[in-house]
């Protein structure tokens, strides 16, 4: 039986504390800060041995977790890592991605198929954007971009897909700032945009030059490595453990085009 896992942590909050008072605070009664705690709850499928499907999953002690499989802009498994390769997130949504520490174990199951490799992709933070990318350089020096490149739940997606239409546009300022290689990512993203914040952007459609409020509310990863994972242990249990690379780096990782979770490496005292 699946049932949503809903793992509960706290993140500390610094708040700002004046100068006056900070020296004030050192001098009579000793120096402190102020912690606030901020209750962050992740929303992940969750299973036990006894009912759990094929795929792959993060174990944890006896219980298994699903990667994330959305958020995705490709369809077929890397054979090498390329910037139209992109992951990217609404803000929130990262409470679906399963984390993965040293200790844990990734493990995949078929009751049919042995596979002799798997790939694991990994991805690097791009920027906190608009839900836009492939923002292209045309032949004419124009950067332009269609309504397939909009982030699906968006507001670029709310706000420009039926202005875009079929044809293509022209993006040619953001807040009134022209727009040239120096804010255009790798990704065709803007960069140097702050999450949560409501920009405008000014395009031409043809000949017609409209503006739209639209507000930055995605993160943008893109892919920076591909390696196969060829080493495994079968267990009497009816799924097998996946040998992960010694050197992984922290970050995101699609696990053979089956989702993503979050390494995060070592294990902090206290964690389980």
């Amino acid at each position: 039986m699946l049932i949503k896992h809903q793992i509960r942590k706290k993140k500390g909050k610094l708040l700002a504390i004046g100068v006056a008072m900070g020296l004030m605070s050192c001098t009579i009664t000793g120096c402190s800060a102020i912690i606030q705690q901020e209750e962050v709850v992740l929303d992940i499928p969750e299973y036990k041995e006894s009912d759990l499907p094929d795929g792959v999953f993060l174990k944890v002690d006896d219980t298994f977790y699903a990667p994330y499989n959305e958020g995705k802009t490709y369809g077929q498994t890397a054979m090498n890592s390329s910037p139209d390769r992109v992951i990217w997130y609404l803000e929130g949504e990262e409470k679906h991605i399963p984390t993965f520490k040293n200790g844990y174990q990734i493990v995949y199951k078929n009751k049919s198929e042995l596979p002799d490799q798997f790939s694991l992709e990994g991805f690097e933070y791009v920027c906190d954007s608009v839900g836009i990318k492939d923002i292209r350089l045309d032949d004419k020096g124009r950067y332009t971009l269609y309504a397939a490149t909009l982030k699906e739940g968006s507001d670029a997606e709310t706000a420009l897909q039926d202005l875009i239409g079929d044809t293509s546009v022209i993006l040619d300022n953001v807040d009134g700032n022209p727009v040239n290689s120096n804010i255009i990512t790798r990704t065709g993203s803007i960069n140097g945009l702050e999450l949560g914040k409501t920009y405008t952007l000014g395009f031409y459609i043809g000949t017609e030059y409209r503006e739209c409020q639209v507000k930055a509310d995605t993160q943008i990863y893109v892919s920076k490595s591909v390696n196969t994972i060829v080493h495994y242990e079968l267990t009497k249990s009816g799924y097998m453990i996946l040998q992960m690379p010694d050197l992984m780096t922290p970050g995101y990782y699609d696990i053979d085009n089956s989702g993503v979770v979050n390494y995060t490496g070592i294990l902090e005292n206290g964690d389980k």
